[in-house]
């Protein structure tokens, strides 16, 4: 396992160092700008489970990512063997409606204890990589609202008639409006219906369109489709790939993904899929 650890700290180009907050900070921070939030792997058939260690030695071992309960999962083992006191935490997701589901179980965090400053006494923290283009640096679970670059999240928490314990609410330029959090730890195992849910379910967005999405300092970085969208501050830009070795150097030169074990049949019939969408995108469009 020492190994995996300081495999997994290679790639986020970290040394091993005892727990504190600013190295907490320092790993949620490269976690989000160098492995991405991606569901590549539903699209390409992979079959990824959320089991824990599988994900933290994919996480070690590859260069590629996954989505909020394998890259969670895998940084919560990380953070485990560096000795932090962590948990994982059942959370739910929700858009611009508000929080409206009792059961937490579309979304996990990582609630980190005993790292106090003087801006958060109880030395309680919300660590969440797998927001894709929303948290930079981990959140203080307390009432407060912080500013990460150019972008604002509020904690809060919850009453008695809420949902959950604590409830984060995105920047309004986050693809999640906010977050519901239980403030208990819970097992992966909890998650495996949701799990399935979303990527098998014709009704899931994970397994509709396929992302490639990393955070910023300044912005994010995220790739749907066959369009790049880059945000640095006020300036976005945008770049379509044209053909499919185009699309994998973007894969590899702004997400650092690339797809060894995936044979070339798999990744061609995705690419056409991916043209089609965005030329049906196109159309509808042209149509208005």
């Amino acid at each position: 396992m020492n190994d995996l650890v300081t495999a997994y700290l290679n790639r986020l180009g970290l040394d091993v160092e005892p727990p504190s907050l600013q190295a907490l900070t320092r790993i949620h921070k490269a976690h989000v700008e160098r492995i991405p939030y991606e569901t590549f792997w539903i699209h390409l058939q992979q079959n990824w489970g959320i089991d824990q260690e599988e994900s933290f030695r994919r996480a070690a071992t590859t260069r590629r990512g996954g989505y909020c309960f394998q890259l969670n999962g895998g940084l919560h083992i990380l953070l485990s063997q560096l000795g932090y006191r962590v948990s994982i935490n059942p959370a739910n997701i929700h858009g611009s409606e508000g929080p409206e589901r009792t059961k937490l179980e579309n979304h996990v965090a990582i609630i980190a204890e005993g790292l106090p400053c003087e801006s958060n006494p109880n030395g309680r923290w919300w660590v969440d990589v797998g927001l894709a283009d929303a948290l930079h640096e981990q959140m203080p679970l307390m009432n407060s609202t912080v500013s990460q670059g150019p972008m604002q999240f509020v904690m809060e928490a919850v009453g008695e008639d809420g949902v959950g314990d604590w409830h984060l609410t995105t920047d309004p330029s986050c693809w999640v409006a906010g977050v519901s959090m239980a403030d208990q730890p819970a097992n992966m195992s909890d998650f495996m219906d949701r799990h399935d849910f979303n990527v098998h379910s014709p009704e899931s967005g994970y397994a509709k369109f396929v992302t490639a999405q990393l955070r910023r300092p300044n912005g994010k970085t995220i790739l749907r489709g066959c369009v790049l969208t880059k945000t640095e501050g006020d300036v976005v830009t945008t770049q379509i790939s044209e053909t499919l070795p185009e699309w994998l150097d973007v894969l590899s030169d702004e997400f650092g993904l690339t797809f060894e074990n995936v044979p070339d049949k798999s990744l061609t019939t995705l690419w056409q899929k991916v043209q089609k969408i965005h030329e049906e995108w196109l159309q509808s469009r042209s149509n208005k």
